[in-house]
């Protein structure tokens, strides 16, 4: 009678566990990415990386979501933004978000440089006009711009160029998930976007844990 009653239950649960499966599809709503590129997490962990852009309309946009599905990540997932580079404005965008982090400033005006570039239509299009507009800000000028313009910063700057060519980065937001799956916000919108990365950890987290 258990066997019977057994059976016939994991006859119900079957076609919901099918469905939960394919409710996002490679191809369709994230790209395996092969071969799979290595991450920076730490043992146990999963990596989730975005990548962006402060000259990106549409990272602008995304910005409110990504804040809050940050506030609720679970501690096995490791969330890295990278900026990407596909132009001279990008780069100095590029440099400025790593030389803010490096100062110190970045949490503070992270959201700003999004507000000055995309509200307040400011043309910060170069390192001279960022650096008057982060001084205006309360960060020192001279050494915003040495932090930007050091020999470390260019280095990431030129291994972040290399890791978006691997994950084959076409447009800003990506989101890449443990090295393996790109997603992008064009087949779901934003907070799809956000569930596909929610499912692809989900299918992750075994193996990592």
């Amino acid at each position: 009678m258990f066997v019977r009653v057994a059976a016939a239950a994991l006859a119900l649960i079957a076609p919901v566990a099918a469905g939960a499966q394919s409710l996002y599809n490679e191809g369709q709503h994230y790209r395996r990415i092969d071969p799979p590129v290595p991450t920076q997490a730490a043992e146990g962990k999963v990596e989730v990386v975005e990548m962006f852009s402060y000259a990106c309309v549409h990272c602008a946009n995304f910005e409110p979501f990504i804040t809050s599905w940050k506030a609720s990540l679970p501690e096995h997932v490791e969330f890295r933004p990278i900026p990407a580079v596909f132009n001279a404005t990008w780069e100095a965008l590029a440099r400025t978000y790593h030389a803010l982090s490096e100062m110190g400033a970045l949490e503070r005006l992270h959201g700003e440089l999004f507000k000055a570039i995309h509200q307040e239509r400011k043309p910060l299009g170069n390192l001279e006009a960022i650096a008057d507009f982060v001084a205006g800000k309360g960060v020192d000028r001279a050494a915003f711009l040495a932090a930007a313009q050091s020999e470390q910063t260019t280095a990431r700057i030129q291994r972040e160029r290399e890791l978006a060519m691997s994950y084959r980065i076409e447009g800003t937001p990506s989101m890449v998930v443990n090295g393996k799956y790109l997603v992008s916000a064009g087949a779901a919108g934003f907070q799809g976007m956000l569930q596909v990365v929610d499912y692809l950890v989900t299918l992750e987290t075994p193996a990592k844990r």
